[in-house]
């Protein structure tokens, strides 16, 4: 499941407060150089079978998808492995 580093980064500051930390961010979510790098790192693996990419930001709106429509897409890119279960 995949969402833009700024997008999420947007995300996370609407949060409610956490035990561990005042701030709206912690140290690795106020760092969007760090949370790029991730990103490209999972996308880099991603590329690998049989990793599938469920983007859930839709661009074009610039909102994220709705939970149904992203379900729906997670479903469909994993029925096929779940197809093969216990075929050996």
């Amino acid at each position: 499941m995949r969402i833009p580093p700024s997008q999420a980064q947007q995300l996370v500051a609407r949060k409610s407060g956490r035990a561990y930390t005042s701030a709206k961010h912690d140290l690795l979510e106020q760092n969007l150089r760090h949370l790029e790098d991730a990103a490209e790192m999972y996308d880099m693996l991603s590329r690998s079978r049989p990793w599938a990419t469920i983007q859930c930001f839709d661009a074009q709106n610039s909102c994220v998808r709705l939970p149904e429509d992203i379900a729906a897409e997670t479903m469909q890119a994993v029925r096929p492995l779940l197809a093969n279960i216990g075929k050996g």
